[in-house]
C-alpha cells in the first residue's frame, strides 16, 4: 500500500483580525505573506508599483530591483497591510493572494478572543503592574488553517475560490 503524504505549501497567507469580527459587517483585519524555506519561514514583501512577490532572502543590498523596472529602497516593498473589507471582499482579497502564490498556500485566520486590542492591552499594562496579564490574554488567539488541499478539494468540487475561501472565513 502506498502512503500519500500531502504537500507542504511554498506560501503562507495570515490574516490577523481582532476579537470584533462579523460577518455581517466590514472587519478590519492585518495581512501578512510568508514562505516556507529549508531554514524556516521568511517574509514576502510586495513591489509598491506591481505587486509582484519579492522574499527576504532576496534582499541583500542598498536597493531592490523589482522585474517590472521598479528600483527603490527596501524599507519601500509592501509589508503587512491593514484592510476594512467585508466577508465577501476579504475572500476575494484572499484569493488574489492565493492566485498569485499559483494555489500554493496555506492560508492562517487568527481572531483575538477578548474584545481588546493588542494595543489597548499595552496600554494597561503600562498603567497598571498587574495589566500584564491582559496583555497576555490579548496575545492569545484562537487559529484556524484553510490548507492548499483542502482549498483544491473545494475548487475541484465546483465551487469558486471566492466561494471556497468565504466559507473557510465564516465557519
Amino acid at each position: 500500500m502506498k502512503i500519500i503524504r500531502p504537500q507542504i505549501a511554498k506560501y503562507i497567507i495570515e490574516v490577523y483580525f481582532d476579537s470584533w469580527f462579523s460577518v455581517h459587517k466590514s472587519n478590519i483585519g492585518i495581512i501578512s505573506l510568508w514562505i516556507r524555506t529549508p531554514a524556516g519561514l521568511g517574509k514576502v514583501y510586495r513591489c509598491p508599483r506591481c505587486d509582484e512577490l519579492i522574499p527576504d532572502r532576496e534582499l541583500g543590498g542598498d536597493f531592490v530591483k523589482c522585474s517590472c523596472g521598479w528600483i527603490g529602497f527596501p524599507r519601500e516593498l509592501v509589508g503587512e497591510t491593514l484592510f476594512k473589507l467585508n466577508i465577501p471582499k476579504w475572500a476575494k482579497k484572499l484569493a488574489y493572494f492565493v492566485r498569485k502564490m499559483e494555489v500554493d498556500a496555506d492560508i492562517i485566520l487568527r481572531r483575538g478572543k477578548i474584545p481588546i486590542s493588542i494595543i489597548e492591552a499595552e496600554m494597561v499594562a503600562r498603567e497598571n503592574p498587574k495589566g500584564g496579564e491582559l496583555l497576555d490574554k490579548a496575545r492569545k488567539d484562537e487559529k484556524a488553517i484553510y490548507t492548499k488541499q483542502a482549498l483544491i478539494k473545494d475548487l475541484s468540487s465546483g465551487m469558486s475560490m471566492e466561494d471556497a475561501i468565504a466559507a473557510f472565513l465564516k465557519a
